[in-house]
């Protein structure tokens, strides 16, 4: 699930989860638990599960786009940032393994995000580092792999 927000039709932010399916419960569960603004205009391509974050207090527009690529600008940095992200992990990765997708995701949204505020992520990457306890090696590699 990708939602981008922008202003005067440039992205500013984005955010990336993981959702168990496209049912109304996903996305009900979803809407709920993001940091997406009540009374927000969300667009989507129409598909039928993306009407569940009225529920929680957004508006919904739903742009039929009746399969590929849409045309239409309110969709365009959704598509962008999709394509942005699958290229981001296959070009890194070379795979995705379930157990690092959200991962993965943060990451990608962790950079976007900030993408303008380059010179404060050493800074950032420091404070987390000094904070996070130890991690075993395990966490980090595949099952399977040997170092």
């Amino acid at each position: 699930m990708i939602a981008v927000e922008t202003q005067d039709n440039r992205p500013i932010h984005a955010q990336l989860r993981r959702v168990p399916g496209f049912t109304s419960e996903a996305f009900k569960a979803y809407a709920a638990a993001t940091s997406i603004a009540p009374g927000s205009c969300v667009t989507s391509d129409g598909l039928a599960c993306f009407a569940a974050v009225t529920e929680a207090g957004m508006e919904h527009r739903a742009i039929i786009t009746g399969g590929g690529r849409p045309s239409t600008p309110e969709l365009k940095w959704v598509n962008t940032g999709l394509g942005n992200i699958k290229s981001a992990i296959t070009g890194t990765c070379r795979s995705c393994s379930p157990r690092h997708t959200d991962r993965y995701l943060a990451a990608y949204e962790y950079r976007f995000n900030r993408r303008f505020q380059l010179d404060k992520m050493p800074g950032r990457l420091a404070a987390v580092a000094v904070k996070m306890p130890p991690v075993p090696y395990r966490a980090f590699v595949p099952e399977g792999i040997s170092g």
